[in-house]
């Protein structure tokens, strides 16, 4: 896979916006045709867009397949065997109905009317059949397919390798012909079912496809099962997952870039006017790959190598098998090595070693058995060539190609790690906003405050809009190194054709159209820019952020549901305002009372939270009120208090709700205040004090009172309505141990 992506060149007057339709961006064979599709429109100066929606089965498709316009597209590029697996022919004349106006292009596809490029798979599969009945001469075969239908990708391989097998009086047996869905669960499942063989275990695993047999290998690791030592193990469609795998994968691939540059060569020039559009089928053929699971020695068996390099390893599968197979390979490369030494010229060495290192880089052929046999093998050669300048040709030799090797391994395990770490903290974050019953908006400010774990470089977030079935409103806009916009209200429509606000154009990187949906319900999409070939995350995004619009869709449905339900109760409350009030109000001191603060209190507290709004609670104390009682009776002690009540109902706003506690305390709650404001009033009860003292009346005690407060700033973690009363209160005693201790 590359690792970059260069920007196309809009000056281009023939830069073209292809559009994509899979099924999902996940799975190893669709990163691999998403990675080889970049590369080949990088080349051909070529904007891609993906639409990743589903497969179209009987409840109809995804919004991602209404969404594709020709005003933003000049072609579309279908995967018939993605999108359609079970019906892949059929399905394409149905797809143009829906989408009219944009040209198609079957990407491993054929269907009349349409240009389309296949793969002829039937000589790669007689040469795999070949390969592991005579070379090997396994007789007993499991096969794991995938969706069968008579049109199917999986039926055409099946009746293949029956064919093949039939020429030699051979067939798989029923108990050992496997259902799957192309899927590594699959492989676990099949090698469930041939563990419980006991005695009838087959010889040969041949899987559908890779990522059953990545599953398949691992199953079998787990349960001490060696491949190939134990079991053989050929699939189809070669990925560079396989690389992770303890033994090479033996495969049938598929030229997934070479269809990739014929796609993107005849689109633009069809848009040039070079060719015409037309129906037309391009075939290329597909390649048999022989490496390590059938039980073979993988490195450079299929590299032009003179046949006496290698040290033929025969037989059936034995102990210490691997070992043979690395002695092998050392000799293949002694050979080549020796060679170039009594030559003098690099030519036999560099026409074979550092282009195979590559191409492994790539396919996952990059193992550490070859890395381990290749270090060996230069330190066992500077040993045996002692002269200077054969040491100088050795080194000459090896050091580019380990360096090769070693920036391949950590480019892979760089951007693994980067994408683990990033994906596992954004999933664990949108998991956590799950918990906490979030509206709307506020799921969207949580989902955007983690996209920069994601490391791309630019989201757009569109909801479908509830009046108008062709419009969508933007609720996040997010570019690398810069804020998130999210609107509160009054949000951008855009029509759904243009995908973004200003226009899919305005993109330089491949762009990753994510439809969001649940329960079959559309919601809107999601359009990431592709800025590093590290988007098999988006499978998560997708699934994750789907969860929670969802989620929070529901949760303001229940809010609205009890807001008019507490609407509803206000109303009837209000033919009883008398009443209310007056179970409401400190009668004393005319403030609101305890339980004004328990109910209405906790009901601002509340809806501010749900609103985003900061809030704020000051536990107020009247200093000296037992001194005044004592020294000039409860009559003064009563004045003071009604003072202190009468300068905190000035010092606050109308809204604030400002309550006699009990006795001299006080709380005042203040929502959507920020903090500022709450010192300025805490500042107008200082004045007011000391106007009160100071205004000449012959009193003979002065006005005093500590307080100490709390402030929920929006976006900080949020302290309950209790706790909140309770942090204050203590705040308020810490100020009071401090004054006592001033005094002291």
């Amino acid at each position: 896979m590359t690792a970059d992506i260069r920007r196309f060149d809009r000056q281009d007057p023939f830069a073209l916006t292809v559009g994509v339709l899979m099924n999902s961006i996940g799975g190893y064979f669709n990163g691999q045709v998403i990675s080889s599709l970049i590369e080949a429109a990088e080349e051909a100066n070529a904007h891609l867009v993906f639409f990743f929606g589903g497969v179209i089965g009987e409840d109809g498709p995804s919004l991602a397949y209404n969404l594709p316009h020709p005003d933003a597209l000049d072609a579309l590029i279908v995967l018939p065997d993605s999108v359609y697996p079970l019906r892949p022919t059929a399905g394409m004349p149905e797809l143009a109905r829906r989408l009219p106006g944009i040209p198609m292009y079957l990407f491993l596809g054929a269907a009349d009317g349409f240009f389309g490029v296949i793969a002829d798979e039937d000589a790669a599969i007689g040469e795999l059949v070949a390969h592991i009945v005579d070379r090997h001469g396994y007789r007993r075969i499991a096969l794991l397919s995938g969706p069968d239908a008579p049109d199917s990708v999986s039926r055409k391989r099946r009746v293949a390798i029956d064919r093949s097998l039939a020429e030699r009086d051979l067939s798989i047996p029923l108990g050992l012909c496997l259902p799957g869905s192309f899927l590594a669960e699959d492989g676990k499942t099949a090698v469930a079912r041939i563990l419980a063989l006991e005695n009838d275990s087959p010889d040969v695993l041949v899987c559908l496809n890779a990522q059953m047999a990545i599953g398949a290998i691992r199953e079998f690791a787990a349960n001490g099962i060696a491949v190939p030592e134990d079991i053989a193990v050929v699939a189809f469609d070669d990925v560079e997952e396989s690389g992770i795998l303890s033994s090479d994968l033996t495969t049938v691939s598929v030229p997934i870039r070479e269809i990739s540059t014929i796609l993107l060569e005849r689109i633009r020039s069809d848009i040039a006017g070079t060719t015409t559009y037309g129906p037309e089928t391009v075939t290329v053929p597909a390649r048999f790959v022989q490496r390590e699971s059938c039980g073979c020695t993988g490195f450079l068996e299929r590299r032009s190598v003179p046949k006496d390099a290698f040290v033929e390893v025969r037989g059936k599968r034995r102990s210490g098998r691997r070992r043979a197979e690395n002695e092998t390979l050392r000799n293949a490369l002694e050979t080549l090595i020796e060679e170039s030494l009594e030559k003098g010229d690099t030519q036999p060495y560099a026409s074979v070693v550092p282009g195979a290192i590559e191409d492994f880089a790539k396919t996952g052929d990059l193992t550490n058995a070859f890395i381990d046999v290749f270090s060996t093998l230069w330190t066992s050669l500077l040993l045996k060539h002692r002269s200077f300048s054969d040491q100088v040709f050795v080194n000459a030799l090896f050091i580019d190609s380990f360096r090769t090797m070693l920036q391949a391994k950590r480019r892979q395990f760089a951007r693994l790690r980067a994408l683990d770490l990033g994906s596992l903290s954004f999933y664990q974050g949108c998991n956590a906003l799950l918990s906490q019953k979030l509206s709307l908006d506020a799921a969207i400010r949580g989902f955007g405050s983690f996209l920069p774990l994601l490391g791309i470089q630019r989201c757009v977030l569109v909801l479908l809009a509830a009046d108008s079935a062709g419009e969508g409103e933007v609720r996040l806009s997010y570019r690398e190194r810069a804020s998130v916009d999210i609107p509160r209200k009054d949000f951008p429509r855009i029509p759904l054709s243009t995908l973004i606000p200003d226009g899919i154009d305005s993109l330089y990187e491949p762009v990753a159209v994510l439809p969001l949906e649940r329960r079959g319900v559309p919601l809107g999409y999601l359009a990431l820019s592709i800025s590093e070939t590290q988007y098999q995350q988006y499978s998560m995004v997708q699934e994750v952020v789907s969860h929670l619009i969802s989620t929070a869709r529901a949760n303001d449905l229940v809010r609205e549901k009890q807001r008019a339900l507490t609407d509803h109760i206000e109303s009837l409350k209000r033919r009883n305002t008398d009443l209310s009030r007056l179970s409401s109000i400190d009668e004393f001191t005319g403030l609101a009372n305890r339980r004004a603060l328990l109910i209405e209190g906790r009901a601002a507290f509340e809806r501010a939270i749900e609103t985003n709004e900061s809030t704020s609670f000051i536990f107020i104390d009247m200093d000296g009120l037992k001194r005044i009682n004592d020294q000039f009776g409860h009559k003064e002690g009563d004045v003071a208090i009604r003072a202190l009540a009468d300068i905190l109902r000035k010092s606050f706003r109308d809204g604030d709700l400002v309550v006699r506690y009990g006795g001299d305390e006080f709380l005042v709650l203040m929502t959507g205040a920020p903090e500022q404001s709450v010192r300025a009033a805490l500042d107008r009860i200082d004045a007011g004090i000391r106007a009160f003292n100071e205004d000449g009346s012959a009193r003979p005690w002065a006005l005093s009172a500590s307080w100490g407060f709390v402030h929920n700033s929006p976006g900080s973690p949020i302290r309950s309505f209790d706790e909140s009363i309770e942090e204050s209160d203590a705040r308020l005693y810490e100020e009071k141990k401090r004054k006592k201790a001033g005094r002291s």
